[in-house]
């Protein structure tokens, strides 16, 4: 599943609310919304992982908030991440869609060529059919797993449903 095929996803599900809460369209390949708020402004984005696609573990993205003197992504310093902005019950959340994702996905049969790089390699790509088992904390850089279109939707919806409690927790008071 190539990147431009999420980001489509995402669209079609973020651009009509951006739009009628005065976010517009970054430029650049990642899909992004900005909206000036005083002197700065607020621009969050979704980015999908550069090692791309893996036929059995998938891909994964990640959605960044960020306050800046442009609207332009990336360029801030003040930023986070979406665990950063969760509550317990939210990351608990993540980490259940998470397991839901990975549930799904079968670990490729023992002649495929990443399990004979290395033991190392093996046991950190085989980690990925793994069900994560602790509880995740606002520091974790939490990537959002798929393997399908259903997945990415799932994710989508979550973090559409949550959006403006995100952007609360990361500007308090914004008016949406």
């Amino acid at each position: 599943m190539y990147s431009t095929e999420v980001y489509k996803i995402l669209r079609e599900l973020f651009a009509p609310w951006c739009k009628d809460h005065g976010f517009k369209r970054t430029k650049g390949g990642l899909l992004g919304w900005y909206r000036q708020i005083g002197n700065e402004y607020l621009v969050f984005w979704f980015q999908c992982w550069t090692n791309g696609w893996d036929e059995y573990a998938g891909s994964k993205f990640t959605i960044e908030f960020q306050l800046a003197n442009k609207p332009i992504i990336g360029v801030g310093s003040n930023r986070k991440r979406l665990p950063a902005l969760l509550d317990r019950p939210h990351l608990e959340q993540v980490r259940q869609i998470q397991n839901e994702v990975i549930s799904k996905m079968s670990p490729p049969n023992n002649d495929y060529f990443v399990l004979h790089i290395s033991p190392e390699v093996t046991k950190w790509y085989l980690g990925k059919f793994e069900p994560i088992n602790q509880s995740y904390q606002n520091d974790d850089d939490i990537w959002l797993r798929y393997h399908t279109d259903e997945d990415v939707k799932k994710w989508a919806l979550f973090v559409f449903e949550i959006l403006p409690m995100l952007i609360s927790s990361f500007i308090p008071n914004v008016q949406l």
